[in-house]
């Protein structure tokens, strides 16, 4: 009896013909059982809970730019799942690039949202860390040098200045990724 309850059990969770049709099922209810563009829309939640928002560290960026692959790695691979184990290269690279995009798009969104309305402090914030990690590295820069890096920098991290590089630099980093992706990820149907 114990191997027919483990085969009942697998066949329950572990069948991909069932696990399809749960899925088409809550695709009909319009509940997307991958939620992963909101993925890092969670991480800059955690960033702003934990007062890291404003931080400029390369860890930060590494973090956002694993999560980012994990998500179009996912949603290729899921695909590649769901089409009976194919996957073209140009398939894998507009899905990678349209993950990209929504993501880019959502995250754009949301640092709007938080510049303008959740913190609207941010941006002095992270001008004041931008000044000090200057003066940390340059004791000997000028006041006038280090007002001149500034007054640059605070072109650059205007909202709009945000939402282009936002755009961009997400468009850019899921392009290579997804290529990456795909490139290892495709799997040709037989001619």
């Amino acid at each position: 009896n114990e191997q027919e309850d483990a085969k009942v059990n697998y066949q329950r969770y572990f069948n991909p013909k069932a696990r399809r049709e749960k899925l088409a099922k809550l695709r009909a209810l319009g509940i997307n059982p991958y939620p992963a563009p909101l993925y890092p829309v969670v991480f800059a939640l955690m960033l702003f809970f934990l007062d890291m928002h404003y931080t400029q560290e390369s860890a930060v960026g590494i973090v956002s730019i694993v999560i980012t692959a994990g998500v179009i790695i996912i949603g290729q691979y899921n695909f590649r799942k769901e089409n009976d184990g194919f996957l073209s290269f140009g398939e894998a690279l507009k899905l990678g690039m349209g993950i990209a995009l929504i993501s880019s798009i959502i995250g754009v969104t949301y640092q709007v949202l938080l510049v303008t309305v959740i913190d609207p402090d941010t941006i002095p914030k992270m001008i004041e860390v931008a000044k000090n990690q200057l003066f940390d590295t340059n004791p000997e820069m000028s006041q006038e040098q280090l007002d001149q890096i500034l007054e640059m920098q605070s072109k650059f991290i205007s909202p709009k200045m945000m939402v282009a590089f936002g755009l961009i630099g997400g468009l850019l980093i899921g392009f290579i990724i997804s290529m990456i992706s795909g490139l290892i990820l495709k799997r040709n149907r037989p001619e």
